[in-house]
C-alpha cells in the first residue's frame, strides 16, 4: 500500500512543500456566536477555535477527540481506541463545562450551518465527525439557545465541511498502520476552478480495538462546491455520508455484546453576503439515516429545515447594529417499519448590539420557538464588552436556554412520556480576555448554572416498563476556566485548566481537566504533544454517580519530511501505558502505536 502511495505521489509532481505552520491566532475571526465574523475579543461568548492547520497535523482521526484532547472545558466518553458506536451503548457523549446530560442531548452539532442530528433522537453522531471531512471549528462554551434555539443549552460546536480556499490546489493522501490491526486510509483533494472550489474528501478505517468483540468499521466521505460569487452572494453545496459497524462488547461487570450498523448522510445549501451595511445568509438542508441494531430495532430518521439569518450594521453610524432570523425545522422517522413519527419546530430571533463608548459595548437579544408539541417558548440573553485597553477585555453573560423533548422521549418508546415539559436553563458568566506582546493570549472565566425539568428516568410504581421517561427537580452547577497559550516561531504551548462544582454528574466529566498542548517544528521534523489530567473523574453507572480514579494521560507524534511532498509519522498513544476507565466497567486501551505516510500536494 505504501508503494502505490509512492507512485501516486511521482504521478502527481514532487516540486511541492507541505503547508505545516505553527503559528497561531490569538484573536482569531469568529462566525459561529454571532453569524457574522467578528473578532474573537469582540464576542461576549465564550468561544474556542481549532484551525486548519491543527487539524491537518493532529493525531486523532475524530474531530470530538481532538477537542477533547486541547480544552480542558470539553469532556467526551470513550471506551474505544476507534469508534464510539450508536445507541443504547453509544459513546462519544459531550459535555461542555460539565453539561451535556445523556443521552447525548445538550450540545448542538452544526456542520456548514446544518444541524446535524437524528431526527427522532435528536442527538450529535459523533462517529461522522471525521477530521479527513473538516476544514475548522468553533465551539460557543456556554448557554447559545438565543441564537442557535434548542440542544444549545449546554454549547454549540460548529464544523466546517474540507475545503482550501487559501490554495489553489491541494491534493492529500495518507496511509496508516496501527495497534490492534488498525488501518485508515484518507484522500483530501480541493482545486480552484475559475472562480469555483470544488473540493472532496474520502476516510476508510477499520480495527479490532483492545477488546474481544469490540470491532470497528468506518467508510466516509463529502463534497463541498464553492460556486463563483454571482451580485456578491457566494453559494456552495456540502454533502457527506458516513457508513459504519460497531460491536461493543458490554462493561466488565455486565459482558453482553451489542452490535450496530449505520449509514447517515447529510447535505446543505448554503448562500452568504456581506457588505458593509448588511449580511445575509441562508441554509436549507437535510439529515438522512438508517439504523440496525443487534437487540432487534431499526430506525429511519429525516431532519429538513431553513435558517435564514440578517444583519444590518452600524446603523447610520450609530454604533448600533440588529441582527435576527427565521428557521423551520421538521423532524421525524419510522422505527421497526412500523408507525411514522414527526414533529416541526419555528423560530423567530431578534438580537442588537451597541457600541456606547470606546471602552464598552452591549448586547441583548431573544428567540421565541413555537413546537408543535410544545407550544411557545422564550429565551433571552444579555452580555457586555468593556475593554480595558491594555489591560484586556472584560465580558459579562446573562442567558437563559431550553430544549424540546425529542420524539424518542415523546413517543416512540413504553417508557416515553407524552407530558414532558422543555428542559429550561439559566447561564451566568464572567470573561476575561488579553494578549500581550502579540505572543501570549490569556482567557479565563467563572461561570454558573442552573436548570429545570431536566428529562431522566426513574423507576415505574405502575411497572411495566420498569422505568419511565420524566422531568427532574431543579439542577446546578458553577465553576472556573483558564486557558493560556503562548507560541514563538517554531513552536506553541496551550494550557487549559477547568474546574466543576456539579450536584448531579449525569455524563462521564472530571471534576478537575487540565489539557497541555505543545507543537513543535524544527527544520524537518516536527513534534506534537497532548496531555490529560483528569481529577476525581465521575461516571454513570444505572443511574449511580461514580467517581473513578484520577488518570494521566500523554500523548505523542513526530513527523519527518521525508522529501519535498511525502512525510512520515510516528504516533504513540498513552506513552506512559496508564490504566484509566473514563465510563464505569470499560477499561481503557494501554499504549499503542500507529505509523503512516502522507503525501501532499499543492
Amino acid at each position: 500500500m505504501f508503494k502505490t502511495l509512492l507512485l501516486l505521489t511521482s504521478l502527481l509532481g514532487s516540486n511541492t512543500t507541505q503547508v505545516d505552520s505553527v503559528q497561531v491566532e490569538l484573536d482569531p475571526i469568529i462566525v459561529t456566536a454571532t453569524k457574522e465574523p467578528t473578532r474573537l475579543s469582540k464576542i461576549v461568548n465564550s468561544v474556542s477555535v481549532i484551525s486548519h492547520q491543527k487539524i491537518q497535523n493532529a493525531n486523532e482521526n475524530n474531530l470530538l477527540s481532538i477537542l477533547d484532547d486541547n480544552f480542558s472545558s470539553i469532556s467526551l466518553s470513550d471506551v474505544n481506541s476507534s469508534g464510539y458506536g450508536l445507541g443504547i451503548r453509544g459513546q462519544g457523549k459531550i459535555s461542555i463545562r460539565g453539561l451535556g446530560f445523556s443521552p447525548n442531548r445538550g450540545v448542538l452539532v452544526l456542520t456548514d450551518g446544518r444541524p446535524d442530528l437524528a431526527g427522532l433522537f435528536g442527538h450529535p453522531l459523533p462517529d461522522t465527525y471525521r477530521k479527513t471531512g473538516i476544514y475548522s471549528a468553533e465551539i460557543i462554551k456556554g448557554s447559545a439557545s438565543t441564537m442557535y434555539g434548542s440542544n444549545a443549552i449546554a454549547g454549540v460546536i460548529e464544523f466546517t465541511s474540507f475545503y482550501r480556499p487559501d490554495l489553489d490546489q491541494f491534493a492529500k493522501l495518507e496511509l496508516s498502520r496501527g495497534s490492534y490491526n488498525n488501518w485508515n486510509g484518507t484522500a483530501q483533494y480541493s482545486k480552484k476552478i475559475g472562480k469555483s472550489i470544488l473540493a472532496g474528501w474520502y476516510d476508510y478505517e477499520e480495527t479490532d480495538n483492545f477488546r474481544t468483540d469490540n470491532q470497528f468499521l468506518i467508510r466516509s466521505g463529502g463534497i463541498r462546491i464553492q460556486f463563483p460569487k454571482q451580485n456578491g452572494y457566494d453559494y456552495f453545496v456540502s454533502s457527506k455520508f458516513s457508513s459504519f459497524d460497531f460491536s461493543d462488547p458490554g462493561p466488565l461487570y455486565n459482558l453482553n455484546t451489542f452490535t450496530g450498523d449505520i449509514f447517515r448522510t447529510g447535505l446543505t445549501f448554503g448562500i452568504n453576503k456581506s457588505v458593509e451595511k448588511y449580511a445575509l445568509a441562508l441554509r436549507i438542508y437535510n439529515n438522512y439515516g438508517e439504523h440496525l441494531f443487534s437487540d432487534g430495532f431499526s430506525s429511519v430518521d429525516r431532519l429538513n429545515g431553513v435558517d435564514l439569518f440578517g444583519r444590518l450594521k452600524d446603523i447610520n453610524q450609530t454604533g448600533l447594529s440588529l441582527s435576527g432570523g427565521v428557521s423551520f425545522n421538521k423532524l421525524g422517522g419510522s422505527a421497526n417499519n412500523t408507525e411514522h413519527f414527526s414533529e416541526s419546530e419555528l423560530a423567530f430571533h431578534l438580537n442588537s448590539e451597541i457600541q456606547l463608548t470606546n471602552k464598552l459595548n452591549l448586547t441583548t437579544g431573544g428567540r421565541y420557538i413555537h413546537n408543535e408539541d410544545s407550544d411557545g417558548h422564550f429565551v433571552y440573553q444579555a452580555g457586555s464588552i468593556y475593554s480595558l485597553e491594555q489591560l484586556g477585555s472584560l465580558k459579562l453573560l446573562a442567558a437563559t436556554s431550553y430544549r424540546n423533548p425529542t420524539i424518542n422521549e415523546t413517543s416512540l418508546f413504553p417508557i416515553s412520556s407524552d407530558s414532558l415539559k422543555v428542559e429550561e436553563g439559566s447561564n451566568f458568566e464572567i470573561g476575561y480576555f488579553n494578549k500581550f506582546s502579540n505572543n501570549v493570549k490569556i482567557e479565563s472565566a467563572f461561570f454558573y448554572r442552573e436548570g429545570k425539568n431536566l428529562i431522566t428516568t426513574r423507576l415505574n410504581p405502575n411497572s411495566p416498563p420498569p422505568v419511565i421517561f420524566t422531568n427532574q427537580d431543579k439542577y446546578f452547577h458553577n465553576g472556573i476556566e483558564f486557558d493560556i497559550k503562548y507560541f514563538e516561531k517554531n513552536y506553541n504551548l496551550n494550557l487549559s485548566y477547568t474546574h466543576l462544582n456539579i450536584d448531579n454528574f449525569s455524563t462521564p466529566v472530571p471534576e478537575d481537566k487540565i489539557a497541555i498542548s505543545l507543537n513543535s517544528k524544527i527544520n524537518k521534523i516536527r513534534i506534537n504533544l497532548n496531555s490529560i489530567m483528569a481529577l476525581n473523574p465521575h461516571s454513570d453507572s444505572s443511574g449511580t454517580d461514580i467517581v473513578l480514579d484520577n488518570y494521566f494521560v500523554t500523548n505523542i507524534s513526530g513527523n519527518y519530511e521525508l522529501t519535498g511532498n511525502i512525510t512520515i509519522k510516528t504516533a504513540i498513544h498513552n506513552l506512559f501505558d496508564t490504566e484509566y476507565q473514563i465510563v464505569h466497567g470499560y477499561p481503557m486501551s494501554g499504549i499503542t502505536f500507529r505509523f503512516s505516510i502522507t503525501s501532499v500536494i499543492l
